[in-house]
């Protein structure tokens, strides 16, 4: 009876099934401890823990729109701050990590707000953990990697050749291209396709 009265907690109205509805509530209790304890590995890792692993999990919990209200519930407010602790988690080994961020890519689309939050952070950890990024990619598919840099440089609209985007991409071709050139072939190709070219979901 008790694990029957504990998993009913779990069924708001605001989500559609159990496990959406477990996931908002582990995602704000584990927030709240790591906000009064950001520098304790134990809570960054039960933060990564409990952030969602797919796409289509981050999209359910972070960008729901619900028609019948005509808004977007569950954490679309706590989306901000969510995603941007994931800056933050200088206590989790890359190797659990990057793979955790990969992961969240494949199937995704850009779009404002969360989509766009998530993408802002991936471009902020690229900067000093590119070697882990690439040597993550190396283990992945053709599809899972061009998924990556899809997203990672979707743009509704350019902003000139001389764009901090336009600068990342040709220094992260030549630092990688030796090292990893079907990774960056696909960073180019990625680019050329959706830097500038991205319709919102």
């Amino acid at each position: 009876m008790l694990l029957l009265l504990a998993g009913s907690f779990c069924l708001p109205a605001a989500a559609e099934n159990k496990q959406d509805a477990c996931k908002i509530l582990d995602l704000k209790r584990v927030s709240s401890q790591l906000n009064l304890n950001p520098q304790s590995k134990e809570k960054q890792m039960a933060f990564l823990e409990a952030f969602p692993n797919s796409w289509e999990e981050f999209i359910a919990v972070y960008h729901h729109y619900d028609p019948l209200t005509g808004s977007y519930d569950r954490l679309y407010q706590q989306a901000p701050k969510h995603i941007e602790s994931l800056k933050s988690l200088d206590q989790v080994d890359d190797a659990r990590l990057i793979p955790h961020l990969v992961d969240l890519t494949y199937g995704s689309s850009w779009d404002a707000d969360a989509p766009n939050y998530l993408q802002e952070v991936l471009h902020e950890l690229m900067a000093g953990k590119k070697d882990a990024f690439f040597a993550e990619l190396s283990k992945r598919s053709k599809a899972a990697q061009f998924d990556f840099w899809a997203f990672y440089w979707s743009s509704p609209a350019k902003n000139g050749t001389d764009s901090p985007y336009e600068k990342e991409k040709k220094a992260l071709e030549s630092a990688m291209k030796d090292k990893y050139p079907q990774i960056v072939r696909a960073l180019s190709l990625a680019y050329e396709y959706y830097y500038g070219e991205a319709m919102p979901l």
